[in-house]
């Protein structure tokens, strides 16, 4: 008992040890970037080499990354901008630290922002530059916005960017980070009317959508006779929030007519009442997979995360021309009630929702129609792409 007792107070004593540690050189480095603002008068140039400096949150692997950066590129270089891309890791390597101990952890941040530090300095060099979300990615124990500070100082054009109520972790942070924009752009009306009471310059930039990636549905018959069959996509958490939702409705429509769901996702669920094909997301099968469906169905709780987000699967659907139910949060500001998609606010209106569906072919053809061209006129990224320039541009 003794024996263990100690080599427990041992331990704890060790990690708390680590843990100051950790936060020291996190502290001294914070001293350190205010000392780099101090003498950034003497740092910032006044001819700037290069036209672009691109700032990622998410990183290479992350649909963000691709989505907001990767997507473009081809775009930027088109117009003959000289731009860089400041990535700091790959994001697997940031998912992988649940698995590992917290001094990996804590070795992690360290590097990310030490590397930042150096990137954000490398900023006076350029003229004008995109922030997604913040410069100390992933590191929400931060209360004030050391590096975007010394960024405004360095630079006369910054634009920040949000497509998540990422206030919802950190808001002294964010509220802090955006006194360092000179403008904010932003992914639907929810995040803009939060933003604009806090910033006089916010600006709608929706995500962009390279539709050559997707297959189109030809054929709105049932895939599969009295039998609605869904697609859903998702990481597991959702799944399961999803399915907690919709439970009840699936024990419903279940007694009319049989239930199916193509399952998208990293792990395998069961439902009584629906069966379940699942698939590993693949980028060389997702898009056929989806046009495999009758119908799309995104389902979320009512909460500022939810509001705050614009639902990728979402877009997946309209962009494949695939008919869609969803929780009426976190959607494109572009798509309206009845005309592109169905919103179901409680159980009897996705019960509504899916037997009109079931029934009708022709309501199944109009909303994947309507909904892919709302993706065509206000996502696609050509589109987007031109919204991107004008953000930049008059700056």
């Amino acid at each position: 008992m003794t024996s263990n007792f100690l080599m427990g107070f041992f331990s704890k004593q060790l990690n708390r040890f680590i843990y100051l540690s950790f936060l020291t050189i996190i502290w001294t480095l914070h001293f350190f970037v205010l000392l780099l603002y101090f003498i950034s008068p003497l740092l910032k140039k006044r001819n700037k080499r290069y036209d672009l400096a691109l700032y990622p949150y998410t990183q290479i692997g992350s649909d963000g990354y691709t989505r907001r950066f990767t997507e473009y590129i081809t775009f930027i270089k088109k117009d003959k901008i000289k731009f860089t891309i400041f990535d700091v890791y790959n994001d697997k390597k940031f998912r992988e630290l649940d698995k590992k101990s917290k001094i990996n952890s804590y070795v992690f941040f360290i590097k990310v922002y030490l590397k930042r530090i150096f990137q954000t300095v490398r900023i006076r060099n350029y003229k004008k530059a995109f922030i997604h979300r913040s410069l100390f990615p992933y590191y929400f124990y931060n209360q004030f916005p050391f590096l975007e500070k010394l960024a405004f100082q360095l630079c006369d054009h910054i634009v920040i960017d949000f497509w998540d109520a990422v206030w919802v972790g950190n808001k002294k942070l964010v509220d802090n980070t955006v006194k360092y924009a000179h403008k904010v752009s932003v992914v639907n009306d929810f995040l803009f009317d939060y933003f604009n009471k806090i910033h006089n310059n916010v600006f709608l930039f929706s995500i962009g959508i390279n539709k050559s990636h997707y297959v189109i549905k030809k054929n709105y018959d049932l895939a599969s006779p009295k039998c609605i069959t869904m697609a859903y996509t998702g990481l597991p958490v959702h799944t399961k929030k999803m399915f907690d939702l919709l439970d009840d409705v699936f024990k419903k429509l279940s007694v009319e007519f049989r239930l199916r769901m193509i399952l998208i996702s990293a792990e395998n669920y069961s439902h009584p009442n629906v069966e379940i094909i699942h698939h590993k997301f693949d980028l060389q099968t997702f898009f056929k997979l989806l046009t495999k469906a009758d119908i799309g169905i995104y389902a979320v709780e009512d909460n500022v995360y939810s509001r705050g987000k614009l639902s990728m699967k979402t877009l997946d659907y309209a962009s494949c021309g695939l008919p869609q139910i969803c929780s009426p949060f976190g959607l494109s500001p572009y798509f309206k009630k009845n005309d592109e998609i169905l919103l179901a606010r409680n159980d009897e209106e996705w019960i509504d929702a899916f037997k009109k569906l079931y029934k009708s072919k022709e309501l199944r053809q109009k909303l994947g129609v309507n909904s892919n061209k709302i993706v065509e006129n206000f996502h696609e990224i050509s589109k987007s792409y031109n919204d991107f320039k004008k953000l930049i541009r008059n700056l």
